[in-house]
């Protein structure tokens, strides 16, 4: 059994401290790790640089990309400190530091074709973990 684990963008949203995300995070980690699961975390979600807020109208998003970019450097040290592989989705789905317009409506969730790119990043990951082990 594996679990993907893709947890901040919401945090990042709200203002959350990165430290308290973090903190959440390892919780989570600790609960699964009991059941002894395979645990694959994922980066958080990119944003487009402009995305619909609830209540209408557009916010400029290099505030919310920066603090997502800090939650994934530290998933990236608590990965490599619990032993856990990380999946880096980013590169599937941006163009420079934002999300591609085309895989989102509102600049914030993903579409059906944002979707596709996310599973193709999870099947290029399972088949180079694949790949790696050795009979």
């Amino acid at each position: 059994t594996v679990i993907y684990l893709m947890v901040g963008i919401n945090d990042a949203h709200n203002n959350i401290p990165v430290e308290l995300t973090l903190k959440n995070i390892n919780s989570i980690c600790d609960s699964i790790d009991k059941y002894k699961i395979e645990l694959i975390v994922q980066s958080v979600l990119p944003t487009t640089n402009y995305y619909d807020t609830l209540y209408g109208g557009f916010s400029v998003n290099d505030v919310l990309e920066r603090r997502s970019r800090r939650i994934n450097l530290k998933l990236e040290s608590l990965c490599k400190r619990r032993n856990y592989q990380f999946l880096n989705i980013r590169p599937y789905l941006t163009e420079g530091r934002f999300l591609k317009n085309e895989y989102s409506t509102d600049g914030i969730h993903l579409n059906f074709a944002g979707y596709k790119q996310w599973m193709k990043a999870v099947v290029e990951q399972q088949k180079t973990k694949t790949e790696d082990v050795r009979f």
